[in-house]
């Protein structure tokens, strides 16, 4: 093992006499990385989450840079972070310009699958890469990132984000603004053009769901953050998609096969409970995926619920939607079924590790006051 990622140190950082420090340096970081034991799959990460909500609550709060940063270390050290939490506390690290702590944090954010690209959108991590350290950010970068790559599957991750790409290449495939006519032409259930949009519409999101739930069987878990990665566009070199601070998205790249077919959640409903406790999958994006699967199948959303083109799935539930009562609100849409008392929304997210809708807004209004991102992306993630 250590000599597969000594070749991989060589080849990234093209070791010659003349970086011989950065690379000895890269080295021994990798080795104390490695060296530490890891049983992240053997552990149930609903503590991890609970712990990491309370420090949000403490930062909240108004507790100190140096106290918050304490119980991350903390938090880092017993589980591997997520790379939302990873990529938050080191925003805070870098507020705090100590060090040794924005090294932990550095590291910890690279091997979270934190890029480059994803630092350059942010100003308070984007002047790190040109100021002085007493380390090799660059350095330091390049070896956490070749080993996290190698921990991907990047086969698996490439067949989902083409189907993904496929996926999005049909469901804008009018080529031109829906015009209020057509809008109504949608709503008639035997029209043409109705069954011209969503007709191939449905059929890619079928097989992309229907391959989804293949591999999730086989492996007996869903594959999300740690198996295949989160969004990241410099992974697939794809420059057709522009990020801004303002959309950087770090939820599961197979995320989209969910958000576009609820037929997934119903027929993965142990995978994703597996996935969730060993820790590749975020409670914050199964809440997501459960709100989505139960409204999907309600006759309450106009462009994206399955009352809108049943007639074209093959893919059918058995479930009775009363058997879904939970509700959990990570992302507020209006077309969404009734929504319930806020203390009944926030009991289901404490059970599964979601902070309160309370503090939702409480990091929303302390990114505004601060400029520190706690919350990410369109899904709020």
């Amino acid at each position: 093992m250590i000599s597969k990622y000594f070749i991989i140190l060589k080849k990234e950082l093209k070791f010659d006499r003349r970086n011989k420090v950065s690379y000895i340096v890269a080295l021994l970081s990798m080795f104390l990385f490695i060296g530490r034991p890891c049983s992240a799959q053997e552990r149930n990460y609903l503590d991890y989450h609970q712990q990491s909500v309370l420090i949000e609550g403490h930062l909240l709060g108004g507790s100190d840079d140096s106290t918050i940063l304490s119980q991350f270390k903390n938090l880092f050290d017993e589980y591997k972070p997520f790379a939302r939490e990873a990529f938050v506390a080191l925003q805070i690290a870098c507020r705090q310009k100590d060090e040794n702590v924005l090294e932990y944090f550095f590291r910890k954010a690279f091997l979270s699958g934190i890029s480059k690209a994803h630092c350059q959108l942010f100003a308070l991590t984007r002047t790190e890469w040109t100021s002085e350290h007493g380390f090799n950010l660059t350095a330091l970068y390049d070896s956490c990132r070749a080993y996290y790559l190698s921990l991907l599957d990047l086969k698996l991750r490439a067949q989902i984000y083409k189907n993904q790409r496929k996926d999005d290449s049909v469901k804008y495939h009018l080529k031109h603004p829906v015009t209020l006519e057509e809008k109504e032409q949608f709503l008639d259930k035997k029209n043409v053009l109705r069954k011209k949009y969503f007709g191939g519409f449905v059929k890619v999101t079928e097989d992309n769901i229907l391959f989804v739930m293949d591999v999730s069987k086989k492996l007996g878990y869903v594959p999300f953050e740690r198996t295949i990665g989160i969004l990241d566009n410099s992974i697939e070199q794809d420059t057709q998609i522009r990020k801004t601070a303002g959309n950087v998205q770090f939820y599961p790249l197979i995320l989209q096969a969910f958000m576009h077919h609820g037929y997934g959640f119903f027929n993965l409903k142990k995978e994703l409970i597996k996935s969730l406790k060993m820790g590749e999958l975020h409670p914050r994006c199964y809440a997501f995926i459960y709100d989505y699967a139960v409204n999907y199948y309600r006759d309450v959303w106009y462009m994206s619920a399955a009352s809108n083109f049943g007639q074209y799935t093959n893919l059918k539930i058995t479930d009775s939607l009363e058997d879904y009562p939970n509700q959990y609100r990570i992302v507020q849409l209006e077309t969404w079924d009734k929504l319930k008392s806020e203390s009944f929304i926030d009991a289901c997210r404490r059970q599964i590790g979601i902070c309160s809708r309370s503090q939702d807004r409480q990091a929303i209004d302390y990114e505004k006051r601060t400029g520190i991102k706690l919350r990410f992306g369109f899904f709020e993630y």
